[in-house]
């Protein structure tokens, strides 16, 4: 047994360090959007941001605040609220009366194929008029030089799809060791650095921030390729990449934030309809990852208490200090890092919870609307196409009049 401990924590150690070195690499290739030029081209061109909004009258106000006060030229902001049921339609209405420049669509009724949040991003895409595309979320803050800069960094750079990790505002110790795993993970998983690399497999995009050029979008598919994905974001930036997109993911600092959830109870339960969609629904998946989860961030910690020799406690202690390490390397504080026990016990619950409730449930509950775990899994596996689908949002302006607005 202490042998067996021994060598397992070796081996974690090495695993640690050489992925400190591979995240340390990698995390300084990514820019920073506050080191970005502010100065767009003379010949801009027309962006529109893009957001769905159900039952949001929370968070909508100072979010949109945010994006109206964007420094950039013909600004288009399009609202689509999805089937709202709370003071959300009053907030919008309110607003769009003191700004031309917000457009607010309203979906009455869900069709048949689609999840609520990809099909309000469908339509409102369709009725957008901008060349480029903001899809963003109705909680995210902005600055007001944060979409110029992004804006002039992906032309300059001839991209069609820029991607934005906000910086998320977090308050309680909890969510900071939850969240500094997930994002570990997420950047050992993806490797962000890679996406703009067209022979890696890595592409990637986040619902905070996706800029997008309409063409390769439509070439692309638009949200009808991930009509059933509730991790539309990521599967977005995937489809986009397979369509030929120039990507690139970039830092924002503090010029765009977001609280998450609210605690560490709130983002478990926030993370419920994502983590095992994000594994294609498959409990093997979910398991292994539980297990790698358990063995290489948690191992470590538990092998300090059970250890019988010097050794063994050494090579615990290492193996421990080389995750807080890695955790530096991948862009979260070292303190973080040394709360990688706790933070991959709650990932790990999380995904299990995730699994549970789905397999339970037999689907996902999401914003008030249930969708069948058969039909969200034949759809990630490639078996859920539906004929027409793909095609049944016209990219047109003009069919914003079936969304109750005029065009």
């Amino acid at each position: 047994m202490a042998l067996t401990l021994l060598v397992l924590n070796l081996l974690v150690l090495v695993y640690w360090l050489i992925w400190s070195i591979v995240l340390a690499r990698g995390m300084r290739r990514l820019r920073t959007l506050r080191d970005l030029d502010s100065t767009l081209p003379a010949a801009i061109p027309p962006l529109s941001v893009v957001l769905a909004a159900r039952d949001e009258e929370a968070t909508l106000a100072p979010a949109l605040a945010s994006l109206l006060a964007l420094d950039f030229p013909d600004l288009e902001v399009l609202v689509v609220d999805d089937r709202s049921t709370d003071a959300t339609p009053a907030v919008l209405a309110a607003l769009a009366a003191r700004h031309p420049a917000l457009r607010v669509l309203r979906i009455e009724t869900l069709p048949p194929g689609w999840l609520g949040k990809t099909h309000a991003l469908a339509m409102g895409a369709a009725a957008a008029r901008g060349d480029w595309i903001l899809f963003t979320d109705a909680d995210v803050h902005f600055a007001p030089d944060a979409l110029r800069r992004a804006m002039a960094y992906a032309v300059a750079e001839n991209l069609d799809h820029l991607v934005a990790a906000p910086e998320l505002v977090l308050e309680h110790h909890g969510e900071r060791v939850l969240i500094a795993t997930f994002r570990t993970c997420f950047n050992q998983a993806v490797r962000p650095w890679r996406a703009r690399d067209p022979d890696s497999p890595s592409a990637l995009g986040l619902g905070a921030f996706n800029l997008v050029r309409r063409s390769v979008y439509e070439r692309a598919g638009g949200h009808a390729a991930v009509r059933l994905a509730v991790d539309e974001d990521m599967r977005l930036g995937r489809s986009l990449k397979r369509a030929g997109a120039c990507q690139e993911m970039i830092l924002t600092g503090a010029l765009v934030r977001v609280r998450w959830h609210d605690g560490v109870r709130a983002t478990i339960r926030g993370l419920t309809k994502n983590f095992f969609g994000a594994m294609d629904y498959r409990v093997r998946t979910a398991a292994l990852v539980i297990a790698m989860l358990l063995v290489m961030h948690v191992g470590p910690f538990a092998s300090l208490w059970v250890a019988s020799s010097w050794a063994g406690r050494v090579a615990a202690l290492a193996a421990w200090l080389a995750t807080a390490l890695a955790y530096r390397a991948a862009g979260e504080s070292f303190r973080a890092g040394l709360g990688a026990p706790v933070g991959a016990l709650l990932t790990a619950l999380a995904i299990a919870r995730s699994a549970l409730v789905t397999l339970v449930h037999g689907g996902v509950e999401w914003r008030g609307t249930f969708y069948p775990l058969g039909e969200l899994r034949d759809f990630v596996h490639g078996e859920g196409g539906l004929p027409g689908a793909a095609g049944a949002v016209p990219w047109r302006a003009n069919e914003a009049r079936s969304l109750g607005e005029s065009p």
